[in-house]
């Protein structure tokens, strides 16, 4: 039972010591300006494909199409490389639904599908900076 207490006791202290070096790395330098605008209002972003005989008329009518959607937040046509990027807000719609609402317009808008043979980080990075700006009272 001693012993139960002792590595209990010292579990508690190593948590309460990593929370603390946390909680200091968190509050060393404030966010910046892109940190406070990202935590606070999240961004998407979902990449399609153009047709290849889309012309620049038809991107503009797109432009407007998508400008209508209250959580898109913008969009970019590139023509030479045929390509759609649209930012919108997570807390409003998924990319599902901004991939419907985009075929709406065309149906042959595809999803630009990246190359998944890259190597990934083993760690959540994303995580790592909310909590860091959760923490921080420099805010």
């Amino acid at each position: 039972m001693k012993i139960l207490l002792t590595i209990a006791k010292s579990l508690l202290i190593f948590c309460g010591l990593l929370f603390i070096a946390l909680f200091i790395y968190a509050n060393m330098t404030p966010p910046t300006p892109g940190e406070k605008i990202y935590m606070s209002h999240p961004t998407k972003i979902a990449v399609l494909t153009l047709p290849a005989e889309f012309s620049a008329m038809d991107s503009a009518k797109l432009s407007t199409y998508l400008g209508d959607n209250k959580a898109v937040y913008s969009n970019t046509i590139t023509m030479a490389s045929n390509t759609l990027c649209i930012t919108f807000d997570p807390r409003k719609t998924d990319r599902s639904a901004v991939m419907a609402y985009a075929s709406g317009f065309d149906k042959r808008l595809q999803e630009r599908v990246f190359a998944d043979h890259m190597p990934e980080c083993p760690v959540n990075l994303l995580f790592l900076q909310k909590v860091k700006y959760a923490l921080c009272i420099r805010k």
